[in-house]
This record gives structure tokens, C-alpha cells and sequence, in this order.
């Protein structure tokens, strides 16, 4: 009797632990991209920066990133959730609690770009420009340098605009309420196999 009460303990917690990592992998995917992030009104310019950039899709190859590539780290998943879920907490809180007309969108980039950009992300997929035999080989030589040398802030130091086509300018549009040619919101594309999403694989 004992041992079958104990055989049962164990096969729920069994149970439980399966859909508890089920459901966290879940989530992830389910929260990984711009469908996700630009929920919140405040954040629906950044998605439509996204959109234009070349991180959006708006290159010769059609690939898209998700915000998720750049703004979480890529080091470790303990990080990357632990990153991911105190984000989404301070973000939700200081959505809820600004102003989006007086805020200064600028000055909050230009002050904390370093620590919304990770560059593991940026690794992650452009791992292929630090071959040797890249096309690309003394500019990636010179980025190769800085990140060695830990200078210059990193990827978004050089390429600070990158990921979001003048969104500067498209949130102090959008919420001073100037009609944008264009006011479709960004639709996530279908996820890939990994954290980021998109088509193209790290």
C-alpha cells in the first residue's frame, strides 16, 4: 500500500514537472516576438520601426528577426529567461506608468541602448561575418577588435539605429497622432527553431 501511494506521489510529480517545462517552452515561443512585444500601445511604434528595418524583414533576403534575438541575452537559458521574465515585469510597470507624449524616447535611447542590446544576440546570427573568409574581412576585422577589447559599446555602438528604422521619429509621429502613410501594425511572422524566431538559422 505504502509503495503504491509512493509509485503515485512520484508519477504526479513526474506529471507536474513535464507540464511545467511544457508550458515554460511554451510560453517562450508564444512570447518571442513582435505580435507579443507591441501589444502594449506604447510599444507599437517600435514594432513599425522594426517592420521597416532590416531586422524586420525589409532585406534582399526576406529574413526577420524577433525582437527577442537582440534584446535578450544569448549566453546561457537560465539567462535568457531569468533576463526575459524581469524585462517583461519593468517594462509592463513603466508602460503602465509614463506618459508616452512627454516621455523622452531619445535621451532613454541613447542612455540605455548598451543594456537593451545584447551582443550574443547580434552573434548568434552574424557569426558567419567573423570568418576569415568573409567579403566583409577588415570591417569585421575592426568590430572583431572592439568586441575583444570590450571598447566602443559593443555591436550598437557602431550600429545603433540597426534594428528599428527611425524610431525616433515613428514613435514622436505615432503618439502626437500624425497619420503614418503606412499604419499596419507589425504581424510576428512564423517562429524558427530557437529563441528569435524568423527564418534564418544562428
Amino acid at each position: 500500500m505504502v509503495r503504491t501511494g509512493l509509485l503515485g506521489i512520484v508519477l504526479v510529480a513526474v506529471a507536474a514537472l513535464v507540464a511545467v517545462v511544457l508550458s515554460s517552452g511554451y510560453t517562450l515561443r508564444l512570447t518571442d516576438g513582435a505580435g507579443f512585444c507591441t501589444g502594449c500601445h506604447v510599444m507599437r511604434p517600435f514594432g513599425r520601426s522594426w517592420a521597416a528595418s532590416s531586422h524586420g524583414g525589409n532585406n534582399r533576403h526576406g529574413v526577420v528577426v524577433q525582437c527577442v534575438a537582440c534584446h535578450l541575452p544569448h549566453d546561457s537559458l537560465a539567462r535568457f529567461v531569468r533576463v526575459k521574465v524581469q524585462r517583461s515585469v519593468r517594462r509592463m510597470i513603466r508602460n503602465l506608468s509614463i506618459d508616452p507624449k512627454m516621455f523622452d524616447w531619445a535621451g532613454n535611447a541613447q542612455r540605455n541602448r548598451m543594456s537593451f542590446t545584447y551582443d550574443s544576440g547580434c552573434l548568434a546570427c552574424h557569426r558567419a561575418l567573423f570568418s576569415p573568409a568573409s567579403a566583409r574581412a577588415e570591417q569585421v576585422g575592426r568590430c572583431r577588435g572592439r568586441l575583444a577589447a570590450g571598447s566602443g559599446g559593443g555591436c550598437v555602438g557602431c550600429h545603433p539605429h540597426v534594428g528599428h528604422r527611425d524610431a525616433i521619429a515613428v514613435a514622436e509621429r505615432f503618439f502626437h497622432n500624425v497619420v503614418d502613410s503606412d499604419p499596419a501594425e507589425p504581424v510576428a511572422p512564423a517562429s524558427g527553431p530557437w529563441p528569435g524566431g524568423g527564418n534564418n538559422a544562428q
